[in-house]
């Protein structure tokens, strides 16, 4: 199986009386989507930008919401759609070419590398737009199409009451979102989370990987989060974290479920 990863920026708080602001979680990765066919990704190229964290920030999600996975630079897995965007006076010029560089369009956009996430938000959602026309025959943020249904199942290792509360903050994440079921079935793929901690002096050290499997258990998709918190701060109660933390991981998870074959492979 070929290993990927999807660059998703997420910023994250934890919240605790009397600590320092911690680091916000690692950038999350989709790896592994086990080249199942028909699923459709870009690879976002910027140049000439003096400044790209709120441009990638702006593109992932607006692409991510029209349910196509978006990447950044050299993470994208082989196959990819390019995606080039570079400065052109006030205004950018925004370059569609298949994974061999066969121009696909070009667009005239006002994203503005300068601005903030807030005035990013209107020109890279109609940029999005144009390139879902370009690759799907219908864009499905547009017209109802038929989702994969899922479960999310409780995972393991987190201490207190972190495993039941990551299931169930991701679980009102999708709902409404992707079809939920109650439980796995031959039908349905499962979302769970694998959580380690590792004490480290005054911190604990964090890593919470996201699964999607199949009806059989294999690893459909894989996303990982990471970060430092005061040490013992998550032994009883998750609270927040746990909603941040899953409200971050549907972002990235998503775009993928809803490309998906609908009926799990047997």
């Amino acid at each position: 199986m070929m290993t990927v990863r999807l660059f998703i920026l997420v910023l994250m708080t934890l919240l605790g009386a009397c600590v320092a602001p911690p680091q916000p979680f690692s950038p999350d990765y989709v790896e592994a989507l086990a080249q199942i066919p028909g699923i459709q990704s870009v690879r976002i190229e910027l140049d000439g930008f003096a400044q790209t964290t709120a441009l990638e920030y702006a593109l992932t999600g607006a692409l991510g919401a029209h349910d196509l996975p978006a990447y950044i630079g050299n993470e994208a897995p082989k196959g990819s759609y390019i995606l080039h965007i570079a400065p052109a006076g006030t205004k950018a010029t925004a370059r569609l070419t298949d994974s061999t560089g066969m121009p696909l369009g070009e667009f005239e956009t006002d994203l503005d590398g300068a601005a903030g996430s807030r005035a990013l938000a209107q020109p890279a959602d109609q940029l999005a737009r144009h390139i879902a026309e370009k690759l799907m025959p219908t864009d499905p943020s547009l017209v109802s199409v038929p989702d994969a249904r899922v479960s999310v199942l409780q995972g393991q290792g987190a201490p207190g009451d972190g495993d039941e509360a990551l299931v169930e903050a991701m679980n009102r994440a999708l709902r409404g979102r992707v079809p939920l079921d109650d439980a796995p079935s031959t039908e349905n793929y499962v979302v769970t989370a694998r959580v380690a901690v590792k004490r480290q002096g005054a911190f604990d050290s964090i890593a919470l990987i996201w699964l999607i499997l199949d009806a059989k258990g294999r690893e459909a998709a894989r996303m990982s989060q990471a970060n430092q918190v005061p040490a013992g701060s998550l032994d009883k109660n998750w609270g927040k974290v746990a909603e941040q933390a899953a409200n971050a991981a549907a972002e990235a998870l998503i775009p993928v479920l809803r490309q998906l074959p609908v009926v799990p492979p047997r």
